[in-house]
């Protein structure tokens, strides 16, 4: 099978379904902004050397189960959310890691300076990135007339909070200090 087809030279694409459509069409973004949260974390995935093999084992798994959760968004939005893959139980496992990461370092008590260590830097890249991914839902939603929002958007929101999280806890199982944001 050749990975081109020559078919989006005209700056269209099909999705599942066989609809014809402008890569430029909110689906699509919609789509490719999903695809870019997934890529970017499969190179988070290669900047996690440097911590011990335990914790490099559950981040590694826990970052390859959310990549699999991005792919199954990603077909729901070709399918046009006529196929559902999210349901609140991997809302829940997100929400469960972030508690089990915040339960094990000092509470917040300031705003922060992203960065630390290579990867915790990394998890705030990801997570603008993600943040720009709600806005980009929220417009599809906006586009179609669509006021309820789905699981899967809930689970990006949510996607944001955990790898803002991600990001202190590599920070604080590396030993990086926070620096706290003062002027």
């Amino acid at each position: 099978m050749k990975i081109y087809t020559k078919q989006g030279d005209e700056g269209r694409t099909t999705n599942i379904l066989g609809e014809k459509l402008l890569k430029s069409n909110d689906i699509m973004e919609l789509q490719g902004s999903i695809d870019e949260i997934n890529a970017t974390i499969g190179v988070l995935r290669s900047k996690i050397n440097n911590i011990s093999a335990e914790q490099k084992d559950y981040i590694n798994s826990l970052l390859k189960t959310i990549q699999y959760h991005l792919y199954e968004i990603g077909v729901e939005v070709s399918y046009n959310f006529t196929q559902i893959y999210i349901r609140e139980d991997k809302i829940k496992l997100l929400e469960e890691n972030m508690d089990k990461m915040t339960d094990s370092m000092p509470p917040l008590t300031s705003f922060i300076y992203y960065g630390g260590v290579e990867a915790a830097a990394y998890c705030h890249f990801i997570r603008a990135v993600v943040r720009r991914t709600e806005r980009v839902f929220v417009r599809f939603n906006e586009n179609i007339g669509r006021e309820i929002y789905n699981l899967s958007y809930k689970y990006i929101n949510r996607l944001s909070d955990f790898f803002f999280t991600l990001g202190r806890y590599i920070n604080f199982i590396c030993g990086a200090k926070e620096e706290a944001l003062k002027k």
